[in-house]
């Protein structure tokens, strides 16, 4: 779903974007999971602005209240520091490492959030 641009209000510029890339609505044994992936994309001369985090922390708002979402992630490579930061900056806690897929691809981290944590954090995220 999406993706969504995250457009600069001052400027009216256009320097990223950020979507749920997956989402999953599981039943099994009357438990119910929905859960969505996000990802984002700034341009490079727009990082370290806040930008990314503030994109994300509106998705992860859409996705809890108008997707019913339960649980939402994330990943990023090990060794990427500043889009692990967007992922803590909204409120996502490391889960754990995934494995490399079959075609070579290198180990991520997954980052995730339930709905219940996520609301105990809104006051601190705004």
């Amino acid at each position: 779903m999406g993706p969504w641009a995250v457009l600069v209000k001052k400027t009216g510029v256009i320097v990223g974007n950020c979507s749920f890339c997956r989402i999953r609505y599981d039943r099994a044994l009357d438990t119910f999971e929905h859960c969505g992936e996000v990802n984002y994309y700034l341009a490079p001369p727009h990082r370290g602005k806040g930008f990314a985090s503030e994109a994300l922390r509106a998705v992860v708002k859409f996705g809890f209240g108008e997707l019913n979402l339960t649980r939402i992630q994330g990943r990023c490579a090990p060794q990427n520091v500043p889009s692990e930061r967007v992922l803590q900056n909204a409120g996502l806690k490391f889960d754990r490492m995934i494995a490399a897929a079959s075609d070579g691809s290198p180990d991520e981290k997954l980052y995730a959030i339930t709905r219940e944590d996520f609301q105990a954090l809104l006051p601190s995220l705004r």
